[in-house]
């Protein structure tokens, strides 16, 4: 079968290609989709809430920070700190990074026994430590 146009000398699209146009455009967008509805990494939100976190801290301690605008962090933090809690890291890198940061804000902060068994609990959780 000659697909050349005899104008330009460039091969032309058979018609069967033109065809399956169609179909294939509707399975790459389906998997477009699919894609975009599941994160490449499961503990992305782990990561996303410890670097949140970590820029709150960061403002707070800021020299040009007041009284009122470390208040303000501090309670941000606090608050993504609860959030943090409630996730279970679904791989080991996720384990890795949730109780690096956890280690981290213990030796900054002096938490009590029933904080640190709430974050010992969380990690245990993992799907992760589970498998």
């Amino acid at each position: 079968m000659n697909n050349a146009s005899p104008a330009n000398g460039a091969a032309l699209p058979s018609r069967r290609l033109f065809l399956s146009a169609g179909p294939a455009a509707a399975v790459f967008a389906a998997l477009g989709a699919a894609a975009a509805a599941s994160p490449a990494n499961p503990d992305q939100r782990i990561f996303d809430l410890i670097m949140e976190m970590r820029a709150w801290t960061k403002k707070a301690n800021s020299p040009a920070s007041d009284e009122d605008t470390t208040a303000f962090c501090c309670d941000q933090q606090a608050a993504l700190f609860h959030l943090l809690l409630q996730e279970r890291p679904q791989t080991m890198h996720g384990v890795r990074a949730l109780l690096a940061y956890l280690i981290e804000e213990i030796s900054d902060y002096l938490y009590d026994g029933a904080t640190i068994s709430v974050m010992l609990k969380c990690v245990l959780a993992s799907p992760a430590m589970i498998a």
